[in-house]
């Protein structure tokens, strides 16, 4: 009777063990393979269209320095999609100029995730429009490798447009500036603004009655700065599922 009692618990605790492994590898982030810029471990690019994309991807890294890569996976596990693709952001090494674009065939689940500094090109409710435009119809349709190449297409001439709206903002020729001239510009905005701090600490030193509120008003800037630590947090994106 011991031996059957014994050989019972056995089984339920193996049992146990076997589905908590299975939850484990379910949301284990696979290495990359290959090329970074398409790690399609569901196989739903031919390799004509895997190599078509990974052009893409190093000629906008080549442009821009922006790298976007691809994942597809079964499944997420018991982790969001969001969890997912933060993690597998962080261990592809994508980068502050990076773009991860994620698709989870079996959760019917997929993510656009942007680096920092993409988040003022590909904002989050930009991201959500291009799931929802470009994305979601053709994986409705049972087309996963023409919502891939739509939502990389997208993508790509998003951050080209981008860098070149950013580029023309700094393009000092356009103002009559050599680089030269506009490093001096900016040097002597710089010593303005040092003399002017400093002439403006000095008058506090020199108020005594004041002193105290001027260290008022330090603790608060403080204060401010310390409390929106938060929102200089990563860059972002947005989700859908089909």
């Amino acid at each position: 009777m011991m031996n059957k009692k014994v050989i019972f618990m056995f089984l339920i605790c193996m049992t146990m063990f076997l589905f908590s492994q299975k939850g484990t590898y379910a949301t284990t982030v696979p290495a990359p393979v290959g090329d970074i810029y398409v790690q399609d471990f569901m196989e739903l690019l031919t390799k004509e269209e895997k190599a078509q994309l990974i052009q893409m991807a190093k000629e906008l890294e080549e442009e821009t320095s922006a790298k976007i890569v691809l994942l597809t996976i079964q499944t997420t596990g018991e982790q969001t999609i969001a969890e997912f693709a933060k993690e597998a952001f962080r261990q592809y090494g994508v980068g502050g100029e990076g773009v991860l674009f994620v698709l989870a065939m079996e959760d019917r689940k997929t993510r656009i995730e942007v680096g920092d500094d993409l988040a003022g090109i590909i904002y989050d409710e930009l991201a959500g429009q291009i799931l929802d435009d470009y994305t979601i119809p053709a994986l409705q349709e049972e087309e996963p490798n023409q919502a891939i190449f739509n939502t990389f297409e997208v993508l790509i001439q998003t951050v080209k447009e981008g860098h070149l709206s950013q580029s023309k903002n700094w393009n000092f020729a356009e103002w009559g500036l050599t680089d030269w001239l506009a490093f001096l510009l900016f040097a002597a905005i710089g010593l303005t603004t040092a003399l002017f701090l400093l002439l403006f600490i000095m008058g506090l030193f020199m108020k005594g009655d004041q002193s105290k509120g001027a260290k008022s008003r330090s603790e608060d800037s403080t204060s401010y700065w310390h409390n929106n630590d938060n929102d200089s947090g990563g860059g972002g994106g947005a989700d859908r599922g089909w």
